[in-house]
């Protein structure tokens, strides 16, 4: 099998009908190049990649993922920007200190439908500040009322 060296995520888009992912990727000697998938692929992917990130870990504290049959197809396929939105029953924050340096954000965490995000620190205080302050905004809304 051979490999290409990947250097950057340049787009992710979600086809108009909602049937395929492309992901746009900058490579090393081969230019740009497109991968074109099933949307339900999507999470099958996201899974690979957080389970190879916390089996690097030296610290426990990801368990590893299970991929997902389908992907919730909740957002309009026939609004591109519609945006698909899952209220997570379990999160978790952790961090990939050692081989990373990011910022772990996992919801659902041990279920099939167990979904993880990694951010450098500063974005992450960026990320914790504008939840803070969007959940103290809904809090006030709601001891207006």
């Amino acid at each position: 099998m051979s490999s290409i060296s990947i250097t950057d995520v340049k787009a992710c888009q979600i086809s108009e009908d909602g049937a395929e992912l492309t992901l746009t990727l900058a490579t090393r000697y081969v230019g740009d190049m497109r991968i074109v998938m099933p949307i339900e692929c999507r999470e099958q992917v996201i899974a690979a990649l957080t389970q190879a990130s916390a089996g690097a870990r030296a610290e426990p504290a990801v368990p590893k993922p299970m991929p997902q049959a389908a992907a919730d197809k909740s957002g309009s396929a026939a609004d591109p920007k519609a945006v698909t939105v899952k209220v997570p029953k379990k999160w978790m924050v952790t961090t990939d200190a050692e081989r990373h340096g990011v910022v772990l954000v996992v919801f659902d965490h041990q279920t099939p439908g167990q979904s993880a995000y990694a951010l450098k620190p500063g974005p992450a205080k960026e990320f914790a500040l504008g939840i803070t302050k969007s959940a103290d905004a809904l809090l006030a809304r709601k001891a207006d009322n």
